[in-house]
């Protein structure tokens, strides 16, 4: 094992965030004595993000997770929020209408009413919808069929109608005492037709614009039958509710500054009534159970990614004081010239003693006298 010098050797955490909202908005509540403080780190998108979506055990129609649910299970991670309201209203109006949809249309009882409607319906088999209209439509032809052939016999059939004639009966009886008296009398008006009418092309249209709605209608009818058949559509058509609620729910738990991992608060930018903007640092948490040694050392030899590296040095180069031994892994070298036998190292290694004590402060910088480099 050679041993070589520290030259330029600092210590940086591994894990090291400057937390920030991704959205803009005003600190609403923040703790005043964070710095010095350990948190305890949340992964949202492990723990929280895949459970949006639940529904409660007892009613399969309501979201567990509204804006209080929420707040529930981040509250002991939050180290700062927002001024929320809008967002929390958001969700929770969300939630509401998703569980009205549900009692109106998804739910077992909706659903099997509706494919009654639009598929089979074991009471009655000609009452489903798309039947209806099967037989509406062949109804409709027969009518159309039976009008052509009366207007054929009357001598009507592409006959254009220019005159309107109607001939009145007018039957009277006037009672005088026992006697009574009639009066009879017939009356013809005939009246020239401003629009002509041709009754028997007239007939054709009606039906064929009557054909057209009723296609429409079948089609629609059986695009229903189809959902209604398998469900399959239904329960698509519902994830797509539940996906737009969850951007909702997500947006709202934008509004929480939450650190990734377990850690100490080393840095405080903003406070309670700051307005910050999108990306703007809040919170600085640093964890130091895993550092990395950065810097130069001048070691005589080679140095290769993987190698054991045991950094021994006196900690602000305090006489009397026992060395601190840390052993690391060399993830990273980058080598000078020759001459100089200098190395651009990145050293990982494990910052807690056989008791969790922090070994090295962070940011510290060994001293080039007091500290050596084994490898």
């Amino acid at each position: 094992m050679a041993t070589g010098k520290a030259i330029n050797l600092r210590v940086r955490p591994i894990q090291s965030v400057d937390l920030c909202f991704p959205i803009d908005g005003v600190i609403g509540h923040q703790p005043a004595n964070l710095v010095g403080q350990m948190v305890q780190g949340l992964d949202l998108g492990q723990s929280l993000f895949p459970l949006l979506d639940q529904t409660d055990p007892q009613d399969s129609g309501r979201l567990i997770y509204n804006s209080n649910a929420i707040y529930n299970g981040v509250a002991n991670f939050v180290l700062s929020s927002l001024r929320n309201e809008p967002q929390a209203v958001d969700v929770d109006t969300a939630v509401s209408m998703r569980w009205n949809s549900y009692l109106s249309t998804y739910s077992p009882d909706a659903i099997a009413k509706m494919r009654e409607i639009f598929w089979d319906d074991p009471n009655d088999a000609t009452a489903p919808q798309w039947i209806l209209l099967t037989e509406l439509e062949e109804e409709s032809k027969r009518l159309n069929n039976l009008l052509a052939d009366a207007y054929k016999q009357a001598g009507l059939e592409d006959k254009v109608i220019r005159l309107q004639k109607s001939t009145n009966d007018n039957k009277a009886t006037q009672y005088t005492g026992a006697q009574h008296v009639q009066f009879e009398g017939i009356s013809d008006q005939t009246m020239d037709l401003i629009d002509f009418r041709l009754p028997s092309i007239e007939n054709t249209v009606r039906y064929l614009r009557a054909r057209v709605g009723l296609r429409k209608e079948y089609l629609n009818a059986w695009r229903q039958g189809e959902m209604y058949r398998t469900d399959r559509g239904l329960y698509n058509e519902l994830h797509v509710i539940d996906q737009q609620i969850k951007k909702l729910q997500v947006k709202y738990l934008d509004t929480f500054l939450i650190a990734p991992f377990n850690g100490l608060v080393t840095g405080v930018f903003r406070s309670v009534g700051d307005y910050v903007r999108a990306g703007q640092p809040v919170i600085r948490v640093e964890n130091d159970e895993r550092v990395y040694l950065v810097g130069t050392i001048k070691y005589r030899g080679p140095l290769r990614v993987g190698s054991a590296i045991t950094v021994t040095t006196t900690l602000f180069d305090s006489p009397g004081t026992q060395p601190a031994i840390t052993d690391g892994t060399l993830v990273a070298v980058r080598g000078h010239d020759a001459v100089d036998e200098q190395w651009d190292v990145l050293i990982e290694c494990s910052n807690r003693t056989a008791d969790g004590d922090p070994i090295l402060p962070l940011n510290y910088n060994f001293d080039f006298k007091g500290t050596s480099v084994e490898v």
